[in-house]
């Protein structure tokens, strides 16, 4: 007795695999039949942004759209060809989100922001933390100049913060044309750049009140 019980519950769980092999391959089946090919035209322009930083805009997509297998191509290549792999109803929604995208990319513009030097580290705030406030909010890039060299000293004597003259000109006067090193540049939709730069003329403002009274309090 005991020994056809063992063999009826073999004979019992080699049919349950058989069921549970049966099945999955059936699952299997489905979704390589479900699988499907889709491309889409994205202007090589706009190809860095999609595969910078190890291609983190993809990872976004592919975690947003099931799993979507996206391919840019290769770097060098002159092709305006994306090609997408994965489910159907998938590929439609990262082809979307994907010309979205591009739509974006085709609005931005780049403004110019001018505020003296001197106030741009106070601006930017520690290791940035002020200016990622602002582009995180805004949604833009904000790109500082590099410091001019020629300018290290200007404004101080004797440790004073007072306006000085420097090989011949007022440095409490505007300069007769904006300053390279004076020059951030703002990246983004028209309105959020606009929104951005008003941000970072207010942050002037309030730095430079700071500093005059940091200066008068010196004299």
């Amino acid at each position: 007795m005991k020994i056809c019980r063992l063999r009826f519950c073999e004979s019992t769980k080699i049919g349950l695999h058989v069921q549970l092999y049966v099945q999955l391959k059936k699952v299997l089946v489905s979704f390589q039949d479900n699988i499907v090919e889709g491309e889409v035209h994205v202007d090589p322009k706009h190809h860095k942004y999609f595969v910078a930083k190890r291609g983190e805009k993809l990872r976004e997509i592919a975690d947003d759209f099931g799993g979507v297998v996206v391919s840019f191509p290769r770097n060098g290549v002159n092709s305006d060809r994306v090609i997408l792999k994965g489910a159907k109803d998938c590929i439609e929604g990262a082809k979307k989100r994907i010309l979205e995208i591009v739509d974006e990319l085709d609005s931005m513009v780049s403004i110019d922001c001018v505020i003296p030097q001197k106030y741009h580290r106070n601006i930017m705030g520690a290791k940035g933390v002020n200016v990622q406030k602002v582009t995180s909010q805004h949604r833009v890039q904000i790109k500082f100049p590099d410091r001019d060299p020629g300018t290290r000293g200007q404004g101080m004597v004797n440790g004073s913060s007072s306006p000085v003259e420097v090989n011949g000109d007022d440095a409490g006067s505007p300069p007769a044309s904006p300053r390279k090193c004076d020059t951030i540049t703002i990246t983004g939709s028209k309105d959020n750049a606009e929104a951005a730069k008003e941000a970072l003329l207010v942050s002037e403002a309030h730095v430079s009140v700071v500093d005059l009274g940091g200066g008068l309090g010196g004299s």
